[in-house]
């Protein structure tokens, strides 16, 4: 090893996991094992323990709380590399990833902004908030009719996002910028039940390269280990509907774990 690195590994807060606190936790420690079979130097803190002074060459953050984004922004600007990078994690939600998907070429399906008093499109829709990353079932909601619109709207959210429904096949995808992993699988298992509205996988034919690199273009905003959601429509495309920094990796963790450390020796 030409060079030993110092790097701090950010675990991520349990309210940020829902139903995945231990798998979160799996990717970042196989992520330590990696590192530290290379001789590197690795600690592992929480959230909440933040260290006073930062001497690490490397961050590694799981974080989605505002004060540790900040905080790691701040170390970002002062030259230390922060994976994902902190200062994109603060100005990325889901109106601007859909925003600068539209921008590069990147499909998704039709979909609006909101506060919107009416519907636009037709139904079912997706509702997803957008004023914080999703922590509950309520936050991404299946809409059918004008009941259910009239519902969501009367929680008084007004940050948030409507998605067209789109039938076909729903696979899961997983990334590493800077590196050739790529993966790709159907769900094998859901935080909120919602992966059932698309019913039974029927192994839809699609270009993975393709998706691949529609993926690796999207999260080119600043998510270099990523994963998200794409639909499989009946034609053969693909369409994303989510993109996700630093997901749990569950059905390929030791691939990941080894292109994560990679991508950190590489830069």
């Amino acid at each position: 090893m030409e060079h030993r690195l110092n790097i701090l590994l950010i675990r991520r807060s349990e309210q940020f996991s829902p139903n995945s606190v231990e798998r979160d936790l799996a990717i970042l420690m196989a992520v330590r094992d990696e590192l530290l079979k290379a001789g590197h130097q690795v600690t592992v803190v929480g959230e909440d323990q933040l260290p006073v002074e930062l001497e690490a060459d490397v961050v590694l953050s799981m974080g989605r709380h505002e004060r540790t984004l900040r905080w790691l922004a701040a170390k970002e600007a002062a030259g230390t590399q922060v994976l994902n990078s902190a200062r994109a994690m603060l100005d990325i939600n889901r109106r601007r990833l859909l925003a600068e998907a539209r921008r590069l070429g990147v499909g998704t399906p039709p979909f609006a902004i909101g506060p919107l008093r009416e519907c636009p499109l037709p139904y079912p829709v997706w509702w997803k908030r957008d004023d914080q990353t999703s922590q509950e079932r309520g936050d991404v909601v299946l809409v059918q009719s004008d009941v259910d619109w009239a519902a969501v709207n009367g929680r008084g959210i007004t940050e948030y996002v409507v998605e067209q429904h789109l039938e076909g096949d729903l696979v899961k995808f997983y990334g590493v910028r800077g590196t050739d992993f790529f993966h790709w699988n159907y769900p094998q298992f859901s935080k909120f039940g919602n992966e059932a509205v698309n019913g039974r996988t029927r192994g839809l034919d699609f270009d993975v390269a393709g998706l691949a690199r529609q993926a690796d273009l999207l999260a080119s905003t600043g998510l270099d280990i990523y994963g998200g959601d794409a639909i499989v429509t009946t034609d053969g495309r693909t369409r994303i509907i989510d993109l996700n920094d630093w997901p749990s990796f569950s059905s390929c963790r030791p691939e990941a774990a080894r292109a994560i450390a990679s991508r950190v020796q590489s830069s």
